[in-house]
């Protein structure tokens, strides 16, 4: 996986300057978050909604990520 790496299950990889950026926004700005609506019919059926989630999860490790310490040694 380019720009990370695997350690047992546990995906890491340090942030991009994107994030970076959003992180300094947040601070000095904030809130500053990216959002997204999906509108629709019908009902969720939430064990399904939480099954795609876990394929997407498992097909791209890198949507979970977690920020820990200070910033990873991002700069």
């Amino acid at each position: 996986m380019e720009g990370g790496y695997t350690v047992g299950k546990i995906f890491r990889r340090p942030i991009s300057v994107t994030e970076r950026i959003w992180l300094g926004f947040d601070e000095a700005f904030g809130p500053y978050v990216n959002q997204a609506v999906l509108e629709g019919t019908g009902n969720v059926d939430f064990g399904l909604l939480k099954a795609a989630v876990a394929t997407a999860s498992e097909a791209n490790p890198g949507s979970r990520l977690i920020l820990k310490d200070m910033l990873q040694g991002s700069f």
